[in-house]
């Protein structure tokens, strides 16, 4: 017989932080604790994470940002055992079940969450702020007898930025789901701005840098939407050289100011415009890149792709 649960994380929040990575660190240590507890549960093949929620069980644009981060931070990490649905696809499973998602963390609509088909488990939490502090004490209730199942405490830290996901959680309009194929393709030769998801994109080249072999891609990438929390994948992005068969990743991701190879995140208030380098290592001195496919996931815009072709190195 499958056992289908549910995992209620509560969130209370407040406070300041220094840099965004130790929220990611953070939600990345909540994330191996989840998949540790998760894989001993043989029977839990499918995993979804719903939006998170305040405690009158409404979701703003904080509460999904969180839930988009954790539901990234099970999918990379490589313990990971099961399948993570995205939350598009548990929407769908959510009006099948005639369940809302606002609802969903609810203590009241517990017995009926043994309607929902399609996943063993959906991740939810319930946020609250507080002054200065975030608190995370999680629970894995089994849906069809709502027994708790898994449980765990993590805290952290408030990024002070957070507040702006917060201030501007009113008025955001989702653009649609983006699946990871989904992709703007530029023209060939150096391309205009890209427009994709509420975000506009624009290309200022490439150069070689001698010094270090690596070729520096530098872009601008304007927010047209509300408040939001863009992150770059490294993994997930290829770059191809003319005359190379063989996709290469960056070696470093350069997103206004914040740094890394896997994954880098920024959050972008409404109108501002941030740069982007992204440095790729080369043993030789190329002088076109036939194609780039830059991954990225937007909250509440979902995942989508940027190719570029045929740039030029100067």
């Amino acid at each position: 017989m499958s056992i289908r649960i549910i995992v209620f994380l509560l969130w209370i929040s407040g406070g300041s932080l220094a840099a965004q990575e130790q929220v990611q660190m953070q939600i990345d240590a909540l994330a191996a604790s989840l998949v540790e507890q998760i894989n001993r549960h043989p029977e839990v093949n499918t995993v979804a994470v719903a939006a998170f929620t305040d405690h009158q069980y409404k979701s703003n644009s904080l509460h999904r940002y969180l839930s988009d981060e954790l539901a990234t931070a099970l999918v990379m990490n490589p313990n990971r055992k099961f399948i993570v649905i995205n939350r598009s696809r548990l929407d769908v499973l959510l009006a099948e079940a005639k369940l809302d998602a606002d609802g969903l963390m609810d203590p009241t609509n517990l017995p009926r969450l043994g309607r929902l088909n399609g996943t063993e488990m959906v991740i939810g939490a319930l946020v609250r702020t507080a002054t200065d502090y975030l608190s995370v004490t999680v629970q894995g209730i089994e849906v069809a007898t709502t027994n708790a199942l898994v449980a765990g405490r993590q805290s952290v830290t408030f990024i002070p930025s957070l507040r702006d996901l917060v201030d501007g959680a009113e008025g955001i309009v989702p653009s649609g789901d983006a699946s990871a194929d989904s992709a703007v393709k530029t023209p060939q030769g150096r391309p205009s701005a890209l427009n994709i998801q509420q975000f506009k994109i624009l290309s200022n080249g490439c150069r070689f840098d001698a010094n270090t072999n690596q070729v520096l891609c530098d872009f601008e990438i304007t927010n047209e939407g509300a408040t939001t929390s863009l992150s770059i994948y490294g993994q997930r992005t290829e770059v191809f050289f003319q005359g190379m068969g063989a996709a290469q990743g960056p070696q470093n991701i350069d997103l206004d100011e914040n740094n890394g190879r896997q994954r880098v995140s920024a959050i972008i208030r409404s109108g501002e415009t941030v740069s982007m380098v992204l440095a790729i290592s080369t043993s030789v001195k190329h002088t076109q890149i036939a194609r780039m496919l830059i991954n990225c996931h937007a909250q509440d815009r979902g995942i989508f792709n940027i190719e570029l072709h045929q740039l030029s190195i100067q």
